[in-house]
């Protein structure tokens, strides 16, 4: 449950946070890595006598990764609008207009 719920905050993030001409491509490869994720997830699980010991450092590493992700990325603008903190919503809009150009 954990991790379907954070590949949906990243998914949303990733989408608020990429360029509109490239928007379509990023969500392709986010989309493909997610499907190569479950794909290789699956063939740990059934070539494994004990699936759910190779299965567990597979979750704690996308754990890590995504608790290491809510550390470095900011919070979204619409997520700061709908708080009434528009101050820090204009700084995130001017820090992703300064990364994309």
């Amino acid at each position: 449950f954990f991790i379907q719920e954070s590949q949906f905050c990243m998914f949303t993030a990733f989408c608020e946070f990429t360029l509109p001409n490239v928007g379509a491509l990023a969500n392709m490869i986010h989309g493909a890595a997610f499907a190569v994720g479950s794909c290789v997830s699956s063939l740990l699980a059934y070539h494994s006598y004990y699936w759910q010991d190779s299965l567990r450092p597979l979750i704690f590493f996308q754990t890590v990764v995504l608790l290491v992700y809510f550390f470095i990325c900011p919070e979204t603008p619409f997520w700061l609008l709908a708080r009434n903190r528009n101050s820090d919503a204009i700084k995130s809009l001017n820090f992703v207009a300064k990364v994309n150009g």
